[in-house]
């Protein structure tokens, strides 16, 4: 082998020697990757109504009645406790729970007391509610409604916009006249809470 050949050689060795010697890099390779956390609470919307309505009159008078007697600004006739959770808040309404408004005779139900708006006055058989500020409107006729039927538009009691528990008074005004037939008029009324 010539000498020039031999030199060659040799810088080839040292070549790949003197690579070999040399660091070699470090290279950390990443990865990631995400996963959710979801916590999911259900609706709870419940719905408590106390106070009947019951208010007897003395015979052949032309008389009316807001609250069962009781004063106005102090108690009304009941209340409506809601208990909702929904973010959106909830809508309470009222209704007739069918389609007759009228406070029928429990025995002979040809003989009825009709719903009318506006506080009901001695002498005009009548009945209505009041929903808005029955402690504060008492007499004032302002606010009292017609119940309307179930297959109608309900009164609107309250409706709320966040989650969050509401309590809602009530109250109920009647009247008859010397000539109402004795006996125990009655009617269901419905009070419905809805989620929005």
């Amino acid at each position: 082998m010539g000498k020039i050949s031999k030199l060659i050689a040799m810088a080839g060795v040292l070549g790949v020697l003197g690579i070999a010697a040399l660091p070699v890099a470090s290279y950390a390779e990443t990865d990631t990757d995400d996963v959710t956390v979801n916590v999911q609470v259900s609706s709870t919307l419940n719905l408590v109504c106390s106070g009947n309505y019951t208010h007897n009159y003395g015979p052949a008078s032309n008389a009316a009645d807001v609250n069962d007697g009781v004063a106005i600004g102090t108690t009304p006739t009941g209340t409506c406790a809601v208990t909702s959770n929904d973010a959106a808040g909830y809508t309470l309404t009222v209704a007739s729970a069918s389609t007759n408004t009228n406070l029928v005779h429990t025995v002979n139900s040809a003989l009825t007391i009709p719903t009318a708006a506006g506080l009901p006055a001695a002498g005009t058989p009548a009945w209505a509610i009041n929903v808005s500020n029955p402690q504060v409107d008492g007499t004032s006729g302002v606010n009292w409604l017609a119940m309307p039927a179930s297959d109608a538009t309900p009164i609107t009691v309250a409706t709320t916009s966040a989650a969050g528990n509401g309590s809602h008074p009530y109250s109920f005004a009647t009247s008859i006249a010397s000539t109402t037939a004795s006996g125990t008029y009655s009617a269901t009324v419905r009070f419905t809470a809805t989620s929005n």
